[in-house]
């Protein structure tokens, strides 16, 4: 967390961030709530009781809750302010937001009200339905991402939560059968204030954002936390329709490769630098083996790899993807230059001095937290400065790290053009 924002942690237990700077030209605001489109949020119990809901309840409660709310379409009230707003729904997070300038109070205190009270009614669900299902169709038409969501399903024991069509948010039949019922349950279960976290930058003075907000607070009835989700104990299987649903046009292949290690002695943050670095020194463009199997037309590009451990069954996983020509041989030589074991401590801590550059030039830009704060909290810890966390990674740490690693416990997607 950058330690320009002053974190208050209200009476009702929701987080609040504001950064004030008179120098700023706007305001940013954001209202984010750790419940995401992810399958773990499929089935939990609420209250004492156990529930099992559809696909795409997050997604759904995005679209619906500022377009039906008391006062009207909230995002019909921002543009006419000339603001900038949106929302949307990840894996772990659903954040609303807007930027602009004039109206600012009144328009946290609509936002804030509307979130915490919601008015939508069934023919309100049944009018949002027809626009979600169409973009269940766009999602399931997206190969990347049904291979990538097959490679989750072979890594993760909870992964069974997701639908069999591999689409986070579900199918056009499954959104049909979300009602209204089933989305105030969930806006019950997972908006609870524990959850949500605000953000506010701007020209303003912080002691009085802050006093106003507990103020909008104070008349507001606190929303407690009486969720719990279920980790199942075992390991899904694969549905034989996978491998027909990722058979999709595509251009060329793309081979995905998946990690997943339960490697609980090291921080998220280490791991996640840790992979990237791996990335970076051992297959990124700038590599002898990127400039080599591309000249000898094995490789085609790569997309790097990424962290993640957004699943909470104790796990986390490392992913890679490329574009190839050649599968078998590009694997023989992807696990030949994984096994080899040859890094050097100079280019570690040139590593560090990049990542440290890169963010204090991206802190130049005074509105650059605000759009990352909400994600990093939840993915991350908010206990030190970001810089401090780079200067105290160790290489000996990373070599640990690296032995630490069972890379016989993966999963491969090829998405290929030949079907």
């Amino acid at each position: 967390m950058n330690k320009r924002f002053t974190k208050i942690v209200l009476d009702n237990g929701i987080r609040l961030y504001v950064h004030g700077d008179k120098t700023m030209k706007k305001h940013l605001v954001s209202y984010a709530v750790n419940y995401g489109s992810s399958g773990i949020y499929s089935k939990f119990n609420y209250d004492g009781k156990d529930y099992e809901v559809l696909p795409g309840c997050a997604h759904f409660l995005e679209h619906i809750l500022l377009e039906n709310s008391k006062y009207g379409n909230l995002y019909t009230y921002f543009r006419d302010l000339k603001y900038i707003s949106n929302a949307y729904t990840g894996d772990i997070i659903t954040k609303f937001y807007f930027s602009g300038v004039g109206n600012i109070k009144s328009s946290i205190k609509k936002l804030i009200d509307t979130l915490e009270n919601p008015v939508f009614n069934e023919n309100d669900v049944k009018d949002a339905s027809h626009a979600i299902e169409e973009e269940t169709k766009r999602g399931l038409d997206d190969p990347y991402w049904c291979a990538l969501y097959l490679l989750y399903r072979n890594l993760y024991k909870n992964m069974d939560y997701t639908h069999e069509s591999l689409n986070s948010i579900g199918t056009e039949e499954t959104t049909k059968k979300i009602d209204y019922n089933m989305l105030r349950l969930c806006h019950n279960a997972f908006y609870n204030d524990e959850n949500k976290i605000i953000t506010i930058t701007g020209p303003f003075d912080e002691t009085e954002m802050i006093n106003y907000i507990k103020k909008i607070y104070s008349k507001i009835p606190r929303h407690e936390n009486k969720v719990k989700l279920f980790i199942p104990d075992n390991i899904t299987e694969i549905r034989k329709k996978e491998d027909i649903l990722v058979r999709k046009s595509v251009e060329d292949d793309y081979l995905f490769i998946g990690y997943n290690n339960n490697l609980k002695d090291f921080s998220w943050f280490e791991k996640n630098n840790y992979i990237s670095y791996i990335c970076t020194v051992k297959f990124s463009s700038k590599t002898e083996f990127y400039e080599r199997l591309k000249k000898d037309n094995i490789l085609v590009t790569g997309y790097g790899s990424n962290c993640d451990n957004v699943f909470n069954d104790g796990n986390s996983s490392f992913n890679f993807v490329f574009i190839v020509k050649d599968k078998d041989k590009f694997l023989k030589e992807f696990e030949k230059e994984l096994k080899n074991i040859d890094f050097d401590e100079k280019d570690f801590e040139l590593f560090k001095k990049g990542l440290i550059s890169n963010h204090i030039y991206s802190l130049e830009n005074k509105y650059y937290d605000y759009d990352y704060l909400p994600d990093q909290i939840f993915r991350f810890n908010e206990e030190t400065d970001y810089v401090d966390r780079v200067r105290n990674l160790s290489f000996d740490r990373f070599i640990k790290f690296y032995n630490s690693i069972d890379f016989n416990n993966r999963s491969i997607v090829l998405l290929t053009k030949e079907g």
